[in-house]
């Protein structure tokens, strides 16, 4: 037994998003329909240039021992990367990974290492502590940035395995690199730029690269050799993970395009925002009501449903863990009683008071009103063109208008209603939408508050009243929710409680200065339509508007659904497969079962 108190240390407070867990699948649903994007790539040179400098390393590598393999690729990657980012950076351009180094506009040469041009935070600490141990600062090898897809998602680079470090080229990456050779091999400083022994530039020799450091425009070859691996045609035989679900991804998201801008459509021709476009693959249906072609991408869209309503979803939910936030901050100020309980039912009497009269009584008030305006359409979303009040995304507007409210604002007790009429509005989508084999009701693996069993939830308080529901909600699938997810994050001893059930009942976390601010994932919609502006299937205006191009509308008119995996085998075994193809599916093999985030 113990004969005197022991203290244990308290874990240190850490911020975190997701307070309710519902963000991994909503990241899976991404995946799945957009294999190979994140919310980072942007550019195909970046791809193009980099093979081309992995291939000039195994070059110099073979003829000059003086230098090992890992020493050579250091030199020419930092060297092709700084000189990219340099000159991104002299365009006035932001958002590029090594943008925050200290680059200078003056013809003083530097070299070309990661250790010489350091971000600004780098270069102070060493100015205080010579000896500091400073990052290597941002580059587009880093996890988060062009790397999952150059290796795994595209699959155009392999690492070795016998030298760690360093890379070698597929057959795809060859491609890549004979494609930037050939847009590049004529200028003057084409070969100072492959000499690795070369490096030391200033900014003047950086503009005079201008033509082969530009990533706005890519030439022909590259659009070319890069289209063809990230919007392959029907016949595609090289192995990629997931091909498949990017290809039907893309020709979504360009039949959507196409709905959407063509002369005949809503627009009149005229270029639409992404939303316009995410909505539409959503729905399948285009503003004027006609409906989208889903042939043999049905899967797909149902995926991309799944997912839009899930973020809608999420937002609303997360907009409640801040009311509850708000609810407690208030309560503690004020010294009134702070148990679950009291929480729940104090939210629940507020929604009621905030709903129209005729909201209040029953929750089936409410249904009634959302049933009636979907009239004989059979969901919500294929109503929304001609009933604006039951569009999606005028729901995850409203909420990210409201989501920072203040404690006791006025914004606060509107963003707690809508969030209530959004979630009965999600509810009857999933209805709708459950009997759509393709819609992902829930997640066959763990998922921490999957659609089904919620709307049902929900269904069975249609008969009580609104505030009955919310007290539920808050109680079960707010607060509770919250100390299950967050219990599960604590075993690195971090404390990533938003609140939790201290002494006198509910109790923010130590520490806490600011409500929780909903979070929300970033599209990759936006990013995956990025590409193809440069491969010139979409045309990006200077507003950020989208339309679809003559070369894109070819390619949905030309559709043809990829080759399944045995007959692609079919091919090979019948000897119908070049050997650059044979070579590239022994070669992925070494990149297979490789997760895209690494």
């Amino acid at each position: 037994m113990l004969d005197h108190p022991r203290f244990g240390q308290i874990p240190p407070v850490t911020g975190g998003g997701d307070p309710l867990g519902t963000s991994p699948v909503n990241e899976m649903l991404y995946r799945t329909t957009l294999p190979a994007v994140n919310n980072v790539i942007e550019f195909i040179r970046v791809y193009s240039a980099l093979c081309w400098m992995i291939g000039i390393i195994q070059e110099t590598a073979s003829r000059d021992r003086s230098k090992s393999l890992l020493e050579l690729t250091n030199i020419g990657l930092e060297k092709i990367q700084l000189l990219i980012s340099w000159h991104y950076w002299g365009q006035g351009l932001k958002g590029l990974a090594g943008n925050g180094r200290v680059f200078t506009k003056d013809a003083v040469p530097v070299e070309l290492r990661f250790h010489t041009l350091l971000d600004n935070n780098a270069r102070i600490a060493l100015e205080m502590n010579p000896d500091a141990k400073i990052a290597e600062g941002g580059h587009f090898l880093k996890a988060a940035q062009y790397r999952p897809s150059l290796i795994n998602g595209f699959a155009f680079v392999k690492m070795s395995r016998q030298v760690h470090g360093t890379y070698h080229l597929n057959p795809s990456g060859e491609e890549m690199a004979a494609a930037y050779e050939n847009a590049i091999g004529k200028h003057p400083l084409r070969a100072w730029l492959g000499d690795l022994s070369k490096n030391f530039a200033s900014y003047e020799d950086v503009k005079k690269m201008s033509k082969m450091l530009n990533l706005l425009e890519p030439s022909p070859g590259e659009k070319q050799a890069f289209l063809t691996h990230y919007y392959p045609a029907a016949d595609y035989r090289f192995r990629a993970p997931n091909w498949r679900n990017r290809h039907a991804g893309l020709t979504l998201a360009l039949r959507a395009a196409a709905a959407e801008t063509v002369e005949n459509s809503h627009s009149k021709g005229r270029p639409v925002n992404m939303d316009v476009i995410r909505h539409t693959m959503a729905s399948g249906i285009a503003r004027d009501g006609k409906p989208l072609d889903l042939t043999n991408i049905e899967g797909i869209h149902g995926i991309w449903s799944s997912l839009q309503l899930r973020q809608v979803f999420r937002k609303a939910m997360d907009v409640l863990v801040r009311c509850v936030e708000s609810w407690i901050k208030d309560a503690e100020i004020y010294q009134r009683p702070r148990q679950i309980p009291d929480c729940a039912q104090s939210l629940g009497l507020k929604l009621e008071q905030a709903l129209p009269e005729e909201h209040r009584s029953f929750v089936s008030r409410t249904i009634t009103m959302f049933e009636e305006l979907r009239g004989d359409f059979p969901s919500m979303g294929a109503a929304a063109p001609t009933v604006p009040q039951l569009r999606l995304w005028n729901f995850q507007e409203k909420l990210r208008n409201l989501e920072s409210f203040t404690t006791g604002s006025d914004e606060e007790t509107e963003a707690l209603s809508i969030a209530y009429y959004t979630l009965l509005f999600c509810m009857l989508e999933v209805e709708s939408l459950e009997k759509n084999p393709h819609f992902m009701l829930q997640h066959k693996g763990t998922e921490d508050l999957p659609l089904a069993p919620f709307c049902k939830m929900l269904r069975n308080f249609e008969n009580k009243s609104p505030a009955q529901l919310m007290a539920h909600v808050v109680q079960h699938n707010i607060i509770s929710q919250h100390f299950k997810v967050i219990r599960r994050r604590t075993q690195d001893f971090h404390n990533r409680f938003r609140f939790m059930n201290g002494d006198n009942g509910l109790e923010r976390a130590l520490h806490a200065s600011n409500l929780y601010e909903p979070a929300e994932l970033q599209d990759l919609l936006e990013h995956a339509l990025y590409l193809l502006d440069q491969c010139g299937l979409v045309k990006l205006d200077d507003e950020g508007l989208f339309a679809i191009t003559e070369e894109g509308l070819e390619r949905v008119a030309q559709y043809e659904p990829p080759l399944s995996p045995e007959e692609i085998e079919e091919l090979n075994s019948s000897g119908n497969l070049g050997e650059l193809e044979k070579d590239e599916l022994e070669a992925q093999n070494e990149n297979e079962g490789l997760d895209e985030t690494e």
